[in-house]
């Protein structure tokens, strides 16, 4: 476990042609997350599936391309996470 307070930056730009968002933080990272999750009473988080699930959706009905990056920063010092929505 990470000690102290952790911290979560998000960032939201406007173009002429997407919304980019940013959301990082400074925790322990997903792949240790996920290390500590076993034997966590059958636990399995479903928040990427649905974001993932979202996405095509809203790119079925827009014609458009939202893209979904995640980005494991080095050595468990946290996760970033962007989404670009055209629009």
């Amino acid at each position: 476990m990470k000690e102290g307070k952790g911290s979560v930056r998000v960032q939201i730009n406007v173009s002429d042609t997407f919304i980019h968002l940013r959301v990082s933080d400074d925790g322990i990272g997903r792949k240790k997350a996920a290390e500590m999750q076993t034997g966590n009473n059958g636990h399995k988080s479903l928040a990427m599936g649905i974001t993932q699930d979202r996405l095509e959706i809203f790119n079925r009905k827009w014609k458009k391309k939202a893209k979904l990056r995640i980005i494991d920063l080095p050595e468990n010092t946290g996760t970033v996470v962007e989404i670009d929505l055209p629009l």
